[in-house]
Formats: structure tokens, C-alpha cells, sequence
């Protein structure tokens, strides 16, 4: 079985954004940090975080993981979080991405915008209640 995660892609998104539809077409991504300053900053957030490769995190929660594929450039216009589990994780990228003060692309919510609080844990019930449908239509 082919398992599904829920993604989060992290990139410089405009101020005063709040949906996808606000992007200009043109729009090009600015750098968002020192990949070491943005594997701090989870750290600091989450210090069970594995980053024993410096190119792709992995956070074990209980009920939950989260994989963070921030690749190898030592600065980075983009990183990506693909999560697995329960309400809490929604909760663990919230607090990152407020410490490291970004914002993210959330492809399941209505507005495509990650929004921390209640708005990004409805993304990502409705995220898995659709991977359970599907997993049950293919048994």
C-alpha cells in the first residue's frame, strides 16, 4: 500500500496573502533562509527532530510523524513538510513555522494557505478522511 502524506510546502509567500488565487503569475519565490538557521529554529520547536541527515528531518510524535525534506543548498527558498497521523501535528508545524516566522502553501485547505489554529487542523482531517476513503476503495 502506497502511503499518502499530507504536504506543506514552506516558500516566501507575499504579506497579506490569504489565498492562492492573490499570487501574481510572475511570482518568484525569494530565499527564506540558512538552511542550518531553519533546522535551528525546528530544533527549537521540536528537540526529539531527527536531522542526523541534514537534508531530510523526521519528527515521531505519539500519533503522529512528520518528514521534512529541506534539501541540500546551504540556502533555501523552499522546504517541504509530509505528514502522517493525528490533530497534533497541524499543532508541531504551527509552532515552527511561527518560531522561524514563514508561512506555507497548504493544498487542502480552501485557500491553499496554511493557517495555523483550527483552520489547518480541519485541512488536515479533511486530508484524512480523503486518504481513508481512498485506502478503503482499494481493498
Amino acid at each position: 500500500m502506497h502511503l499518502q502524506t499530507w504536504d506543506i510546502l514552506v516558500q516566501d509567500i507575499p504579506p497579506g496573502t490569504t489565498s492562492v488565487d492573490q499570487m501574481p503569475p510572475d511570482f518568484k519565490s525569494a530565499p527564506i533562509g540558512q538552511r542550518d538557521d531553519i533546522i535551528a529554529g525546528i530544533q527549537a520547536v521540536a528537540p526529539e527532530v531527527d536531522f542526523s541527515d541534514p537534508t531530510w528531518g523526521i519528527i515521531r510524535g505519539d500519533g503522529y510523524t512528520i518528514e521534512i525534506n529541506i534539501g541540500e543548498e546551504p540556502v533555501t527558498s523552499d522546504f517541504a513538510f509530509h505528514v502522517r497521523g493525528d490533530d497534533e501535528a497541524a499543532d508541531v508545524i504551527s509552532r515552527i513555522l511561527q518560531r522561524l516566522e514563514l508561512r506555507a502553501y497548504d493544498p487542502q485547505s480552501i485557500s491553499g494557505i496554511f493557517k495555523p489554529g483550527e483552520e489547518a487542523v480541519e485541512s488536515l482531517r479533511t486530508w484524512r478522511n480523503i486518504h481513508e476513503d481512498a485506502v478503503h476503495t482499494e481493498q
